[in-house]
């Protein structure tokens, strides 16, 4: 049985507004004028669809290539379960006279229950027209509001669902989450008897989101079911609720509704529940790759990895590295590299400027001049920082602030760092620069401009930096190896190097959302981390 997760949904009670998706068969009789079976058919649809439900386009309809008797309830439940409809509507036009008569019905698989309205006469086109669309819209009123899910999250059970305020969705409203199955078939003349319909489970509002989107926390499903992004949700209305016998506060589970209703399993329906955050990492070694230099740059993005090589070349990998082709472009550039999507930046601090190298190009070009950075890094916001050092105080070398530079490679943004010469530079999504001096701890510089320190001194030996996406940052120990700070003080999580890696060596380091990337200048190895977000128990 799975525990009770949030999710994403949409839903109602039986006194909300009409919402769903229904299929409408045209059943003629007798030789009607087709201009009023048009107009009738038209104005019933146009009646439902004021109502709140979604028709099916009337193509869907005619492609099932099956002929629907109106009276039989299995054929109408056939036709809703194949278009993947909350339910199944008829319309009779029937000749009368020099005109028609009309009447509706809308079945309700769900609850194997048929609406039927009166039947009306009309003389012409727009009495037809008008007859057809009250008496849909009459039709609606007694319909629970139902929709689909439109997407799930495995890790979370998570799903998104097309109701909310437009369809008159309040918090703590419960509803049911259902799915079609196999038609019952008679074996010896078959005829389709009945269409299964299972409840997988129920769930409460817990916030309304939007006109067609609400929160809602789900109960545990019924034994071996388990919720999917294409089952449906509807309102837990009370008649029904109260006609299955089930006592407040708990929901059973059946197989065919109104054709031999089974109880499974007892199913509490849930209480609010919010769905946390992360609260560590695992980190697992996956590969590692020997390179023939040593490098002196890493970075790694969606597109792929880049590896900047103390001989001036440039190695271009794919994430899992040993997976692809490798690209390799020769610069005669050895510095920092900083990789944006598909594009990579090289810092020449000889030449006094930042390289590009585009997409597909065969070498790069200038990007900004007139600086020389000896630290350059992609941020997780899509910036790109560098820092520049000053050698003119002898052997005391003075840090310049660090630069963010535009599109243009202009300086579009100046930080005082207030340090010494840096060793590290790591940037954040949220703006956030982390940096390392020689014989410092690691400190924090938030875009209010404040300075505050990262692990209260706990790393002795610290040497490179990265953040993930959720701005977490993973610092390089020389004796601790790899920790994870989610918070300037707390740690989520560890790794020691699994007896394989050497942190002593370890100089380089690049995050991507499921991947760490670990280089050692001096054993010439490149390592790959899986990186899984841990989560806590709801």
């Amino acid at each position: 049985m799975r525990k009770l997760v949030p999710v994403l949904l949409v839903m109602a009670t039986g006194a909300l507004a009409a919402a769903g998706r229904v299929a409408v068969w045209l059943d003629v009789h007798g030789s009607s004028d087709y201009l009023l079976v048009e107009a009738a058919r038209a104005g019933f649809e146009e009646g439902l669809t004021d109502a709140g439900l979604n028709v099916a386009p009337r193509d869907e309809v005619t492609s099932i290539n099956t002929v629907i008797n109106p009276a039989v309830d299995a054929q109408l439940a056939q036709l809703a379960a194949a278009l993947g409809c909350d339910y199944a509507a008829a319309l009779t036009v029937t000749a009368a006279g020099g005109g028609v008569e009309i009447s509706g019905l809308v079945f309700d698989p769900f609850a194997w229950r048929r609406y039927e309205s009166l039947v009306a006469l009309a003389e012409s086109a727009d009495g037809a027209r008008t007859m057809a669309a009250r008496l849909a819209g009459e039709l609606a009123k007694g319909l629970p509001a139902a929709g689909p899910v439109i997407s799930l999250d495995a890790r979370w059970s998570t799903v998104q669902a097309a109701l909310g305020a437009a369809d008159g969705l309040e918090f703590n409203d419960y509803l049911w989450v259902y799915r079609y199955g196999e038609p019952l078939v008679h074996p010896d003349i078959g005829e389709i008897l009945a269409v299964t319909t299972t409840v997988v489970g129920a769930g409460r509002v817990e916030e309304v989101r939007g006109d067609h989107l609400s929160l809602v926390s789900l109960s545990p499903t019924a034994a071996g079911l388990a919720y999917a992004a294409d089952d449906r949700v509807r309102a837990l209305d009370e008649e029904t609720y109260t006609r299955l016998g089930f006592a407040r506060g708990t929901v059973v589970p059946f197989g065919v509704l109104g054709f031999g209703e089974s109880a499974t399993m007892p199913v509490p329906l849930p209480g609010p529940v919010h769905p946390p955050g992360p609260e560590g990492v695992e980190l697992k070694l996956e590969e590692s790759l020997e390179l023939d230099y040593s490098p002196v740059g890493l970075d790694a993005s969606f597109s792929g990895v880049v590896l900047c090589y103390d001989d001036g070349r440039l190695h271009l990998l794919p994430l899992e590295l040993k997976s692809g082709p490798e690209r390799i472009v020769e610069t005669g550039v050895s510095g920092p590299v900083a990789r944006l999507g598909d594009e990579v930046y090289l810092a020449d601090s000889w030449e006094g400027v930042v390289l590009r190298l585009g997409a597909g190009s065969a070498e790069p070009e200038t990007f900004a001049a007139g600086i020389s950075p000896d630290l350059l890094v992609a941020g997780g916001d899509g910036s790109l920082w560098a820092v520049v050092f000053s050698h003119s105080s002898g052997w005391d070398l003075v840090t310049y602030p660090a630069l963010r530079l535009g599109s243009a490679g202009d300086v579009a943004e100046v930080r005082d760092l207030n340090a010494g010469k840096l060793n590290a530079l790591a940037a954040s999504p949220d703006g956030t620069l982390y940096y390392l001096a020689s014989f410092e701890p690691i400190r924090g510089l938030a875009p209010d401009g404040t300075i505050f320190e990262v692990g209260a001194r706990m790393l002795p030996d610290p040497r490179a930096l990265d953040t993930d996406a959720l701005g977490w940052l993973y610092a390089v120990d020389a004796r601790s190896g790899l920790v994870v700070f989610a918070a300037r003080q707390r740690v989520a999580g560890t790794w020691g190097g699994a007896g394989v890696v050497d942190f002593r060596n370890v100089n380089l380091i690049a995050v991507t959302d499921d991947a760490v990337y670990l280089a050692s200048g001096w054993d010439r190895v490149l390592y790959r981390l899986s990186l899984t977000y841990t989560y806590p128990e709801l």
